[in-house]
């Protein structure tokens, strides 16, 4: 009785080790900020279907979406596509991690609150020279727009190695 049950107990820990090496290849990417479980995020379009953000911030979500602009500076935003030629704004909890420069049309997950933000002109066009706007293109930001904005604490870019790695 004692060899079935050790053999039982053998099992059980080869199949829990096989499931452990098929997540970590699904999971195939890295993280920037705090590690989540990017299986749980809904695409962005879905989440503002069925949430009213307004300027108070959400509960947590974890959501996905294709990256449109990088921070060029230091990777310390992003935006992404979102429905009506619309984007929304990640930025990073605390400034406490940066994304890589090269995330442009790359489908990216992330975790944390979403709200409105009401995003200054000063602001704005720091973000138009982040992003490697021309001058002219960055004088003519005059208005303060409302913007989707986004804090992440963490993000993940599936089928992404680091030049580190």
């Amino acid at each position: 009785m004692r060899t079935i049950y050790t053999a039982a107990l053998i099992a059980i820990f080869m199949l829990a080790s096989c499931n452990q090496a098929d997540n970590a290849n699904q999971l195939n990417g890295e993280f920037f900020g705090s590690e989540f479980d990017p299986a749980t995020a809904v695409h962005v379009s879905e989440i503002l279907q069925n949430i009213e953000l307004t300027e108070d911030p959400s509960e947590k979500i974890a959501i996905r979406g294709t990256a449109v602009e990088v921070c060029q500076s230091k990777g310390c935003w992003v935006t992404i596509q979102v429905p009506d030629n619309e984007t929304m704004r990640i930025t990073f909890t605390d400034y406490g991690f940066f994304v890589p420069k090269d995330l442009a049309g790359q489908e990216i997950v992330m975790e944390g609150k979403a709200w409105l933000n009401r995003t200054s002109v000063n602001t704005l066009r720091h973000y138009a020279e982040d992003a490697g706007h021309s001058p002219e293109e960055v004088e003519a930001i005059t208005e303060p727009a409302i913007e989707l904005y986004f804090e992440a604490d963490g993000v993940f870019v599936a089928n992404y190695e680091s030049a580190d790695a």
